[in-house]
């Protein structure tokens, strides 16, 4: 297949090589994903956003669904394919491909100078966001430490880590800016598929998530079942792991997909803890911390979590 390179023209009309294009690199994204699995198209609808599932055996039909909607609404598509009709990360079985967000000029400069090249690079409206399609498919951990060591190494949006991401598909517009700005396919190499190590053998090791210290809050040396941290307020929590402010409508954006307005929420107290109205995500600071950091909840890497938890939140905190 053709390697494709657009660098300078505007989008095309819908139809004809637009829709040619956006039928290869769907087929790009759903080549090896495992039977029955599915695209997930979103769509804007002011504050909300409506979901769609598409077999991946139909990009066609994918494809005009997202050329469609695109005329007068942000679009949005996941990464991975989906293994059943939901858009969290427990429905993702398999990757087969890597990817980041470069949204910053030196995020891109240093992806242009990065071998080996992304199979495929789309200019979002606000960077560009790189796929490299693998040889063989991953597991979802595995693909979710190759995509923080990127991110790490190419100084890209280090949140953009996770399975479940929603990124902008080619050929449809960026409507968050005024004016509007097109979302354009700048290379398409189908063909080119990489083995994980070729990828990431020359990464370092990614260093954990950077976040600023928590506010100096009171916080309880007791708590749920005599664990302290069940007591910090989400306000609190939320601050401190995402380096945001939490306002007076306790709201921020969601770390673990596009969220361009804020669905997030702060919940006064611990025991209703966080949840993201977008992508359903929710629960206690562990819960939050764990995805973040891409850790598990449990076993050994619980006690390594907590103890990160404890210094981020309750070092140099009063007591009660």
């Amino acid at each position: 297949m053709t390697t494709t390179s657009i660098t300078t023209t505007p989008p095309r009309a819908a139809h004809g090589p637009t829709r040619e294009e956006l039928h290869t690199f769907l087929g790009a994204l759903g080549h090896g994903a495992l039977a029955g699995s599915y695209f997930e198209l979103r769509e804007r609808h002011g504050q909300l956003m409506r979901r769609r599932f598409i077999p991946v055996e139909f990009p066609d039909r994918a494809a005009s669904a997202i050329l469609r909607a695109s005329r007068d609404r942000d679009v949005y598509l996941g990464a991975a394919p989906r293994a059943r009709t939901e858009g969290g990360r427990s429905a993702i079985a398999l990757l087969t491909t890597l990817w980041i967000d470069a949204d910053t000029p030196e995020a891109i400069a240093r992806l242009q100078a990065f071998t080996p090249e992304p199979s495929i690079l789309v200019a979002s409206g606000r960077g560009q966001h790189a796929y490299w399609l693998l040889e063989q498919p991953v597991d979802v951990d595995t693909a979710e430490t190759a995509n923080r060591r990127l991110a790490h190494h190419l100084t890209a949006d280090t949140r953009c880590f996770d399975a479940a991401r929603i990124l902008r598909p080619p050929h449809t517009t960026n409507y968050q800016h005024h004016p509007a700005r097109p979302v354009r396919l700048l290379h398409l190499a189908p063909e080119r598929r990489h083995a994980l190590a070729s990828v990431t053998a020359r990464l370092p090791l990614a260093a954990e998530p950077v976040a600023p210290p928590a506010p100096r809050q009171p916080v309880a040396r007791r708590g749920r079942g005599g664990d302290p941290l069940l007591d910090v307020e989400p306000a609190i929590y939320v601050s401190a792991l995402l380096g945001v402010a939490v306002g007076r409508e306790r709201k921020v954006s969601c770390p673990f997909h596009t969220d361009e307005h804020p669905s997030l929420h702060a919940y006064p107290t611990p025991e209703q803890g966080w949840h993201c109205f977008s992508c359903g995500r929710g629960g206690s600071v562990y819960d939050l911390a764990a995805q973040l950091f891409g850790m598990q909840p449990r076993g050994v890497e619980f006690l390594k979590l907590r103890a990160l938890l404890e210094q981020r939140l309750l070092s140099g905190a009063e007591s009660a």
